[in-house]
């Protein structure tokens, strides 16, 4: 049952069909349309204003110097949701270079570039979008029902970006972009970096790390001063993350069907108008012999 579903979600999905990196979904042709390239650059400028805001703290009140971890600045990098928003702002810039590019190839040999296959730059931009689009959900979501505390967080710029715009752009994508969230192979990319992380974690904690709090873990749930519980929770999340992966196949899916039925019955009509038309030129071409001719 599960191969099924897994073989039912990867065909349609797995494509080596260029144009579904530079396309919208719910466009009728496979050129770049400026409005869709606007919006991809307008996408990454907003990813970049995250990472930068998240990394020097634009927007969120400074602490006194004295209640500061001198490692602080450095400890950016241990969190996963700032793995995230690396990855997204990754797959955003590369989204809207390709994007860029293949309106520059329009007015070259176009028919030529959509018959070759997906590069190595473009795979990459499609694993990262595809974690990143999973990721950014489950970071969300965790964040507001596992960490965020009223009494102890502020819900400042920061929060706002990375834990609300980013998963809101991410959603926007799912809905917008030509190309899906891909089964295979992506869901081990994703599920591989749980797995990472939650090595990552284990390593740092035998290194002595502490968070930016001072305390012996990155996560309250992620404590490996509990190893059985943290185990338990290490597996669970990774299992999470492959629920989260195929749902988003799922989002996918369903669009694409949305997006065949509804652009199906276009040229159904439009197909129907031009046989109309073909045949009332025919009428029109037909004349009836006068009498004289028949004489």
């Amino acid at each position: 049952m599960v191969a099924r579903l897994f073989r039912g979600l990867s065909s349609g999905l797995k494509t080596e069909d260029i144009a579904s990196l530079h396309i919208c979904q719910w466009q009728s042709h496979k050129k770049v349309l400026l409005l869709y390239l606007l919006y991809r650059w307008i996408s990454a400028i907003v990813f970049l204003t995250i990472i930068v805001c998240s990394a020097i703290e634009i927007g969120r009140e400074k602490l006194p110097a004295t209640e500061l971890d001198e490692n602080h600045a450095a400890k950016w990098w241990i969190y996963l949701t700032h793995w995230t928003v690396l990855i997204c702002v990754v797959q955003g810039w590369l989204s809207a270079i390709i994007c860029t590019k293949a309106l520059m190839d329009n007015n070259r040999d176009y028919e030529f570039v959509l018959q070759t296959k997906v590069g190595y730059v473009q795979q990459f931009y499609w694993i990262c979008y595809s974690v990143g689009t999973v990721y950014a959900f489950i970071v969300t979501f965790l964040y507001w029902t596992t960490v965020y505390d009223a009494e102890t967080h502020s819900f400042d710029l920061i929060n706002f970006f990375v834990h609300a715009v980013l998963a809101a752009l991410m959603f926007a994508d799912l809905l917008l972009v030509g190309h899906p969230v891909r089964m295979d192979p992506d869901i081990y990319f994703s599920a591989g970096l749980g797995l990472a992380y939650s090595l990552f974690s284990l390593i740092y904690y035998l290194s002595g790390g502490t968070d930016r709090d001072f305390r012996p873990m990155i996560y309250p749930l992620v404590n490996w001063e509990k190893p059985g519980k943290t185990i338990v929770v290490c597996v669970a999340a990774i299992f999470f993350v492959v629920i989260v992966h195929i749902l988003c196949c799922c989002v996918c899916k369903v669009r694409y069907l949305i997006y065949k039925k509804i652009f199906a019955k276009k040229e159904k009509k439009l197909h129907t108008c031009k046989e109309h038309s073909k045949m009332l030129s025919e009428q029109k071409d037909f004349t009836i012999p006068s009498v004289l001719d028949l004489k």
